[in-house]
């Protein structure tokens, strides 16, 4: 699915940067892009979040890159079966980090720690006719930052968690090794333990919960995802919803 190269051997590093991923579209359109090339930056002045929001970070706190990805043969149909192996690439990230504290990923792509939010993912697929030409992906771990705005969910940090201090760029290397680790099994084409172990890290999985919807609340339990990423909902009498991003929302106390 990939001309495989080694995430991040082909690094840039930056001091401060707008934001990683429109530097990674740059490269691109100037065709100075390799597939598994990083971008990373002390600080970006307008990182991006899902659905046009802003990634918060103060600089030299976090971890900040991009990753282009160029897929070969992977059908637009399947494309978050990206999304997914980059999610659990940072979600054992954070495992690593906290190994004992409860770390899930909110679907699609945010992990948290006891329900706080301590890193996101910001796929971005360039498309030309019917094929991924180029995926940017964006990811922004929370390190050594000490205060955030209001969130829903609250966010937190690794120095809020364990109360010290870390590298960034220990954590980027642990990081790093992870994507690695997750995009052979993708190249291999072992889709079902990408999407069994995405499944079962996500919140809500199996246990019933209080759901956001357009018409007003449900309660369900998460029951996986399917092929397009949708989130599968089963309510208490046995019925299943599929869910794109931006129909159901997560309710947090």
């Amino acid at each position: 699915m990939f001309s495989v190269s080694f995430i991040g051997e082909q690094r840039i590093d930056l001091t401060k940067v707008d934001s990683t991923n429109s530097y990674a579209q740059k490269l691109i359109e100037k065709g100075e892009a390799f597939n598994g090339q990083l971008i990373s930056t002390s600080y970006q002045s307008g990182g991006k979040g899902q659905r046009g929001k802003t990634w918060e970070s103060e600089a030299s706190k976090n971890v900040l890159l991009s990753v282009i990805l160029k897929p070969v043969l992977l059908p637009i149909s399947s494309q978050f079966i990206l999304n997914k192996f980059l999610t659990l690439a940072i979600y054992d990230t954070v495992r690593e980090l906290l190994p004992q504290q409860k770390v899930s990923i909110k679907w699609p792509n945010d992990i948290l720690v006891d329900s706080k939010k301590i890193a996101g993912l910001l796929v971005e697929n360039l498309i030309r006719i019917d094929k991924i030409e180029w995926s940017i992906s964006g990811i922004g771990i929370n390190v050594n930052q000490h205060t955030f705005k209001h969130y829903s969910p609250a966010a937190t940090s690794i120095l809020l968690e364990t109360g010290i201090e870390h590298e960034v760029e220990d954590i980027i290397k642990i990081l790093i090794k992870n994507l690695n680790n997750w995009q052979v099994i993708f190249t291999i084409g072992k889709y079902n333990t990408i999407n069994n172990t995405f499944d079962q890290a996500l919140l809500g999985f199996g246990k019933y919960r209080m759901y956001e919807v357009k018409d007003g609340c449900i309660e369900g339990k998460i029951a996986g995802t399917d092929e397009i990423g949708n989130l599968i909902i089963q309510l208490q009498s046995g019925e299943t919803i599929n869910f794109s991003h931006g129909d159901v929302k997560f309710i947090f106390e």
